[in-house]
């Protein structure tokens, strides 16, 4: 893959771990109700999926997918300038929904042009070459914001800073040629692969659900149970991408041998942090787990997509893409409103910590069951042999 892509992916992943984590948890540190934040967390995958169906089809036509992505990395770059003049409240919550939004854009144009660029024989090493570019951008990411939420213990200055490094991505990024071969203008696609990718999308929105039902809770646990300061929950972000990136390349073997043996482990995998949250008073447990989960995150990383580059023909990749980011993120902010719905109900009977032990059991259950929808999905055949 090109130099330019992966100066793109480094930059995009400091300038998206600068923004994008650090916005729920603001909302939860000022006191708002368990429903804002499971929106602040949720909002990121539905929006960005409703943009993702739209802009598929042009983008799937398009003949420099590359423009794509420059212009969307530059207004968002822009957007997130503006973002500081405005962090507080209502208008916090509306200017990062519209960040969401532009994000989807740009996610999307990156998954296009990386899927060009990639080689038809190791795409689940040249993906996580790329998930290994973009969590090391957010490894400096999360090391520049505990230094600078521990000296100013204000988050605005790294929204700015987003902003400054997304321009410079954007202008990094125009330089991207399409790569791979041009697709075919007509093609018809197979029942079985219709029929593949349709169990892939019902399974992907099932566990979508109970993944977004826990989001809300985690961030509750770390911000009201635990008590955790800004540059204290940076650590705990810098853990869990040292422990990603660790594993990032062995994720990709696992993929390029089995996709679907992939999904379904990193699926089952994921249920552990309900119930490692759940137990969690100190802001050491959190640390503990966010570093012993590192192959279960790069497996998250770049199994979905990896499952969808082997499953469906190049044509059909950016429609794929977006359903499935939209399912997700449909599915996804919907169990992360019912998580912190669960809350809310539950609190005056339980208390804060007893009303997000029950929800977290709910999460843990939930995870485990509809993992196993993922068995059931076919291995690509273009991975077999």
């Amino acid at each position: 893959m090109r130099l330019r892509l992966r100066l793109y992916a480094l930059l995009s992943g400091i300038s998206g771990s600068l923004g994008n984590n650090f916005v729920p948890y603001q909302v939860a540190v000022t006191g708002a109700a368990a429903t804002s934040v499971a929106y602040a967390q949720g909002v990121n995958g539905l929006g960005s999926g409703f943009v993702q169906v739209v802009a598929s089809g042009p983008m799937a036509r398009s003949s420099w997918k590359a423009g794509w992505l420059f212009a969307s990395t530059l207004l968002l770059g822009l957007l997130w300038l503006l973002l500081p003049l405005f962090a507080s409240g209502v208008p916090l919550l509306i200017l990062f929904t519209l960040t969401v939004l532009l994000g989807g854009l740009q996610g999307l144009a990156l998954q296009m042009v990386v899927g060009h660029h990639s080689r038809p024989w190791a795409r689940g090493r040249d993906l996580s070459t790329i998930a290994f570019l973009s969590g090391l951008g957010g490894l400096l990411a999360f090391a520049l914001a505990a230094v600078l939420t521990g000296i100013y213990h204000d988050v605005r200055l790294l929204y700015g800073l987003a902003g400054a490094i997304y321009v410079a991505a954007a202008v990094c990024g125009a330089g991207l040629g399409e790569g791979g071969e041009a697709p075919r203008l007509y093609w018809r696609e197979s029942e079985e692969d219709a029929l593949a990718m349709r169990k892939f999308l019902l399974a992907s929105g099932v566990f979508g659900f109970f993944w977004g039902f826990a989001w809300p809770l985690f961030t509750l646990t770390q911000a009201k149970v635990i008590g955790m300061r800004y540059y204290e929950y940076s650590v705990a972000q810098l853990l869990a991408l040292l422990s990603t990136l660790a594993f990032q390349p062995l994720a990709g073997v696992f993929v390029d041998k089995g996709p679907r043996k992939a999904l379904f482990f990193s699926r089952l995998g994921l249920a552990a942090f309900p119930l490692g949250f759940a137990l969690s008073t100190k802001a050491w447990q959190v640390y503990v787990i966010n570093g012993a989960t590192g192959l279960i995150s790069a497996l998250v990383n770049i199994s979905s997509a990896g499952y969808i580059y082997a499953a469906a023909e190049p044509q059909a990749w950016a429609r794929y893409l977006a359903q499935y980011n939209m399912v997700n993120g449909v599915l996804t902010m919907a169990g992360s409103i019912a998580g912190g719905l669960s809350v809310d109900l539950l609190l005056p009977h339980l208390g804060l910590q007893g009303a997000l032990f029950a929800s977290y059991q709910l999460a843990f259950v939930g995870r485990v069951v509809s993992s196993l929808l993922f068995l059931r999905l076919r291995e690509p055949p273009r991975t077999r042999g």
